[in-house]
């Protein structure tokens, strides 16, 4: 994952650049749960007490359904150490310095642009979600999906007057909707340099070091679905 944060170093001359880097974020996710009918099947299975009225799987096993819920999990949560590497556009990779950060030459009037990744937030759904275009009546939702399950709509009474019978019933399925996600990155960012080239053995920081400038920002991200 790389996270929309960035900075952009623009040298005078060509300097050699490592960097360190620190990120820690406070999310705030929310998800919900819901069954969606995705199906109108053309015959009633009975495999779960012969009426067919019970919740009960495709293949006609008795199934357990799981209530739909409100939004829940809005809170703000920090989330420390979430830097997994740096990716670095316009520069050219030479090896790595003594501390194992990878070094990268600059050419000089150019501006190379520094990407922090990080680690999956792995903790937002216990499985990876996936964006669909439709779900049953849904539109453009994210999430997961789970079981798929029968309901019965629609009950009669024999001709004899015994039951009532399921006479109709609709494929469910559940899925947990991603319905928001805010991200509020808080990095931190450090830079050594030194002229390409040169037998010097220390870096210094790299403003100043054959480098005009150095800037790096923090982008807030904030998605939510629709009607959230």
């Amino acid at each position: 994952m790389i996270l929309p944060n960035r900075g952009s170093l623009v040298p005078s001359r060509t300097p050699s650049s490592s960097w360190a880097v620190g990120l820690a974020s406070v999310l705030a996710p929310a998800v919900r749960f819901m069954n969606v009918q995705v199906g109108d099947p053309a015959s009633v299975n009975r495999g779960c007490g012969d009426t067919g009225i019970a919740p009960l799987t495709p293949t006609g096993a008795c199934y357990v359904v799981k209530p739909d819920t409100a939004e829940y999990g809005t809170d703000d949560v920090l989330d420390q150490d979430l830097a997994s590497g740096i990716s670095v556009t316009s520069a050219t990779a030479l090896g790595t310095d003594p501390g194992g950060r990878q070094i990268y030459e600059i050419a000089p009037g150019s501006t190379a642009t520094v990407w922090l990744e990080s680690s999956p937030w792995s903790f937002l759904m216990p499985f990876a979600p996936t964006d669909f275009a439709a779900l049953g009546p849904l539109q453009s939702v994210t999430g997961y999906i789970g079981h798929d399950w029968l309901k019965c709509v629609h009950t009669a009474l024999s001709r004899y007057g015994e039951g009532p019978y399921c006479t109709d019933q609709i494929l469910m399925r559940e899925f947990t909707q991603l319905t928001r996600a805010t991200v509020r990155p808080q990095s931190s960012v450090t830079v050594t340099a030194r002229p390409s080239g040169s037998d010097e053995a220390s870096w210094a920081p790299a403003t100043g070091t054959n480098v005009v400038s150095f800037r790096y920002a923090d982008f807030s991200w904030d998605t939510r679905a629709s009607g959230y």
